[in-house]
């Protein structure tokens, strides 16, 4: 009788990206640590990624939801996972060889039973999106650097609150205390994993960083979303700008007036930032207010009914 693994290791991917999967997947086949079993949850493809886990010695299972949606289908992975721990990836990553041992070592070896997940730093192989590195006059950075601070992330940083990317190891019995991914959002997704980090923190529980383990990252998630404008899908555009106010919009007990500065953000400083990016005729650049203005406004909106409940 196969005895249980001791971590779990979901890797949510739309399985369209095979070569992104196929280099994580060979990451994992050389981790120095092995008591795991690999879980890929999927939304289409599953053969292909079942013939591409017959390549590989360890456990892997492959479940295909057909939801086209990251939180539902990552919670499906969750509740089948058979290890004591979880480590939920995205399928674009590549991680450090002893990536997972010195993940597991950390979270086991802490006493505080407090410390419920475990994050790495993840390093962007392909480089910084910020528009502070694209620049290279000094006052223009300064003055980005000015305007971030209106982002949500800073008051995260002063409220000394760890947030994790979708490069952590966390004790499922947490996740499922938290209420798992945020379920009611539909595509396009983003700021899950923060929502997520959010609730765990909210419980009591922490989240500590392992300085010990890298994960490197190959895909550019801003350029991604901005490729809703490229291609002049102006509603998807209001959708994602919506969906991530909402997720930082239900924790307005905790962030208070930051979350109406990051509002603010959205709707002054997002298009100009884009503008910077793309060649937009005017038309284009107010389309683009306006369905900012709209998204950011339908988020707060939905983010505070949440909240209030």
């Amino acid at each position: 009788m196969q005895t249980k693994p001791l971590l779990s290791v979901i890797i949510n991917t739309t399985g369209t990206k095979l070569d992104s999967l196929r280099k994580l997947l060979q990451s994992l086949a050389e981790q120095s640590f092995h008591n795991f079993e690999v879980i890929i949850a999927c939304e289409t493809n599953k053969d292909a990624i079942h013939a591409l886990c017959r390549e590989y010695e360890f456990r892997c299972k492959v479940i295909q939801t057909g939801f086209w949606n990251r939180c539902r289908t990552a919670n499906v992975a969750v509740k089948i996972a058979g290890g004591i721990y979880v480590a939920l990836l995205e399928d674009d990553l590549v991680l450090s060889k002893s990536w997972l041992e010195n993940m597991v070592k950390t979270l086991m070896k802490l006493s505080d039973s407090s410390i419920a997940c475990v994050y790495s730093s993840v390093v962007n192989v392909l480089g910084s999106e910020s528009l502070a590195y694209a620049v290279h006059r000094k006052l223009l950075k300064k003055l980005i650097s000015y305007v971030n601070m209106l982002r949500i992330h800073s008051s995260i940083r002063r409220k000394c609150i760890n947030v994790f990317s979708l490069a952590f190891i966390c004790r499922k019995d947490v996740l499922f205390k938290a209420g798992l991914f945020d379920p009611v959002p539909e595509e396009p997704i983003v700021g899950e994993d923060h929502d997520l980090s959010i609730r765990i923190n909210k419980l009591g529980y922490r989240i500590v960083t392992v300085k010990d383990a890298t994960a490197y990252h190959y895909s550019r998630h801003y350029s991604q979303r901005i490729n809703f404008i490229v291609k002049r899908e102006f509603s998807l555009w209001e959708k994602l700008t919506a969906n991530e106010v909402y997720m930082f919009a239900k924790h307005i007990d905790i962030f208070g007036v930051a979350i109406l500065m990051h509002v603010s953000f959205k709707i002054l400083f997002e298009p100009l930032n884009i503008v910077f990016r793309i060649k937009l005729k005017p038309y284009e650049l107010l389309k683009v207010f306006l369905c900012t203005l709209k998204g950011a406004i339908t988020g707060l909106i939905r983010g505070i009914l949440v909240s209030s409940r």
